[in-house]
């Protein structure tokens, strides 16, 4: 690249940042408009009942007189009775099948003539039998004989009829009454004891085949057994449609309530009875009247509050984290986060039973906390439960509690080093839930009432469910690319696989990077940011110098430079490429692509300094090639790599120095911070000359520290 077009392409840069950031933020305002759609279309779209109350609690509101006249609804007890007394007492419905005596009888002669031939091959029978089978005519004549004592038994069976067995008349005494259709489809009651069911049918075959010679008694009983079916079969199909019937017609209330009643009075007990009263006049208000509000001017209102609760929201992030709002991937992450716990609440809504109280809100603080700030946490947890709120059934109760389990939960994942600590976030969680809502409980009614105690076991399952937590995590890293306070904890173990290597291939360089990860944490506590993740970037900085290690001097203890063999060119692409290659190497190991945003911006667009002033010395008279020379950027685009340039140079610098003391160490900090400033390498970052000062500050101290210099105090 000639150094025209390098030139060029420096001087463009400042503008293509500021378009792409343009374009960026166009997208995440873009973003607060479709999620302001997707909350309001989750919305109900009839008139939310005015009124709150829990069943034991005081009616807080002024005393309800209905103006119109209502059906009082039936109670989820009262309505179950009934189904179960209609299941129990369904009518059993059973046909009569005509033909079943035909073909009982055309089974038999066949049986008949079955059992015969298995009695002739008994030898221990006498030789009648015998006889009876090798004549064909006396056989005929014994079959038939049998054949008439077996059809008068099946004509006596059936003029009663046999009963098909099911479910409902199993175990039934005698007076339990069945419903048999009669010809014409009209049908009419019988008592059990009617008919023969099959076991008593099984009894008079027996009895009828005992009181025959004792050969044909057995050949018979056996063939009826086998041919012998029932013929009043149970008709299902007709069962299930007249206990359907039943079920549907069913009346669902029990009287009703005139227009000008007092309902409830203020302060009186939300008992029983008036909860079915209460229940009754919401349901009918919903339905009848709620729907009659004006859709245009509800669906308006329903825009307006959730479009000025998120306006809220982007107003805070414009004010205070604009960083995010020139980043689409940040800005959806919590604006899907929104979008989720809203979700959530509506699905909630839509199965009766279930109360709201066991989603997981504190999920939402707890992931934001992990991912951006404190405030923000805690702005968006207020923004999610307002908008909540609308669904809850007692608002200002839900807004409490919800509110100060968010508040905790920030406040215990504040200084997080270690997984298990969330344990310990729930836990607290729990109690807050639990202490809020015993608080309010004793305010209202100045006891627990039985029926509030259900409250402590949603807030357990809402606790245990904000375990999610850890799949939200990984899911948000995954999709968004971010990375969590967990994650940085695990990759600033030394004892990873790349620092590990680190430590092996490149022990200088290992050393420096330990060095200017705790002097650039302390410097980030010290102006307000993110200590951690400046500690992850400074450790994995230079990963890419163990390519080749011995290139670089803080690795060089044989006194073997291979630099002397190369031209200050090669020897800057040697120095430089261990950016790219550290690029390389994280994004193999898969770490959060901000680490490698802090191999790409630690340098910016600064020189090689030592090989391009030699060069310049070595080659007065040639036109340099500025890129061969230059980092090819970009410049930190944050605080955290800001403070990684500076404390990179400056502790790096630090080691060539001869006999160092506070002043030479003071002027080297000064002078590299004032170079860096001075060619525009922080112009992209969030970062004061204020903060500058203070890094400044914290590398005098520690540098002193680490070279045991002490300070020499004026006479």
């Amino acid at each position: 690249m000639s150094p025209g077009k390098f030139a060029i392409i420096i001087v463009n840069l400042p503008g293509l940042i500021m378009a792409k950031r343009k374009k960026q933020q166009l997208i995440s305002i873009a973003g607060f408009f479709i999620t302001a759609i997707i909350i309001t279309l989750l919305f109900p779209k009839v008139g939310k009942f005015k009124y709150e109350y829990q069943q034991g609690r005081p009616w807080q509101h002024e005393d309800l007189i209905t103006p119109f006249d209502f059906p009082i609804i039936k109670s989820k007890k009262e309505m179950d009775e009934e189904l179960t007394k209609i299941k129990a007492n369904t009518k059993q419905f059973f046909k009569n099948d005509t033909n079943q005596i035909n073909l009982t009888k055309e089974v038999l002669q066949s049986n008949i003539e079955k059992a015969l031939l298995r009695l002739s091959k008994n030898e221990s029978l006498n030789e009648t039998i015998l006889d009876i089978v090798s004549n064909e005519t006396l056989e005929r004549a014994y079959i038939s004989a049998i054949r008439e004592k077996g059809d008068e038994c099946i004509d006596t069976l059936y003029s009663v009829g046999i009963i098909q067995n099911n479910d409902k008349i199993v175990g039934q005494n005698k007076e339990f009454i069945v419903y048999l259709f009669d010809e014409g489809n009209a049908y009419h009651e019988q008592f059990l004891g009617d008919f023969y069911t099959l076991p008593a049918a099984v009894e008079k075959i027996k009895s009828f085949s005992a009181r025959l010679e004792k050969t044909q008694g057995h050949i018979l009983e056996s063939a009826l057994l086998q041919s012998i079916r029932p013929n009043i079969l149970y008709d299902e199909a007709t069962t299930i449609k007249f206990h359907d019937n039943e079920i549907n017609n069913i009346v669902t209330t029990k009287g009703a309530v005139s227009s000008g009643e007092i309902i409830i009075s203020n302060g009186e007990i939300v008992n029983d009875e008036k909860i079915l009263l209460l229940d009754s006049y919401k349901a009918y208000y919903n339905k009848e009247r709620g729907g009659l509000i004006n859709s245009f001017s509800l669906i308006s209102g329903q825009i307006i509050f959730v479009g000025s609760l998120l306006f809220f929201l982007y107003m805070f992030i414009a004010l205070f984290r604009k960083d995010i709002l020139r980043s689409y991937k940040k800005t959806f992450s919590i604006l899907s986060l929104e979008i989720v716990a809203l979700m959530m609440v509506f699905l909630i809504t839509q199965f009766d039973g279930l109360s709201i109280y066991i989603l997981p809100y504190t999920i939402l603080p707890i992931l934001i906390r992990s991912f951006y700030d404190t405030r923000l946490a805690l702005f968006a947890h207020i923004i999610a439960i307002l908008l909540s709120a609308y669904f809850a059934p007692n608002n200002y109760e839900f807004l409490l509690l919800q509110t100060g389990a968010g508040m905790i939960s920030i406040f215990s994942f504040v200084g997080f080093r270690k997984r298990a600590q969330l344990f310990l976030t729930i836990f607290i969680i729990f109690v807050t839930y639990s202490t809020l809502f015993t608080a309010i409980t004793l305010m209202k009614n100045g006891t627990i009432p039985e029926s509030a105690t259900i409250m402590y076991f949603y807030f357990f399952i809402s606790c245990f469910l904000t375990l999610l937590t850890f799949a939200f995590i990984f899911i948000f890293e995954k999709i968004f690319g971010f990375h969590s306070d967990f994650t940085l904890l695990e990759i600033t173990d030394t004892n990873s696989k790349l620092l590990k290597e680190l430590s092996v291939k490149a022990p200088g360089t290992f050393q420096h990077s330990i060095q200017v990860a705790n002097i650039a944490e302390a410097a980030m506590s010290e102006i307000g940011g993110d200590s951690l993740l400046v500690r992850a970037g400074a450790l994995y900085h230079d990963i890419g110098k163990m390519k080749e290690p011995l290139y670089f001097i803080e690795n060089q203890v044989s006194g073997v430079n291979p630099h002397e063999k190369l031209s200050e060119e090669e020897s800057a692409k040697k120095i430089m490429d261990h950016v790219p290659y550290g690029i390389e190497l994280v994004k193999s190991e898969k770490l959060p692509p901000v680490i490698a945003d802090f191999i790409r911006t630690h340098h910016g667009t600064m020189q090689v300094q030592y090989f391009y002033k030699n060069f310049i010395k070595s080659h007065p008279d040639e036109e340099v090639d500025l890129s061969k020379f230059t980092y090819p950027g970009p410049t930190p685009s944050s605080k955290e790599a800001a403070v990684l340039m500076m404390v990179d140079s400056v502790e790096a610098a630090s080691r060539s120095i001869v006999e160092p003391n506070y002043q030479k160490l003071s002027d080297l900090v000064d002078r590299i911070i004032d170079y860096q400033l001075k060619a525009n390498q922080f112009d992209n970052a969030d970062i004061t000359i204020k903060d500058m000062n203070k890094v400044k500050k914290i590398l005098k101290e520690k540098l002193v520290a680490i070279y045991h210099v002490r300070i020499e105090y004026p006479e």
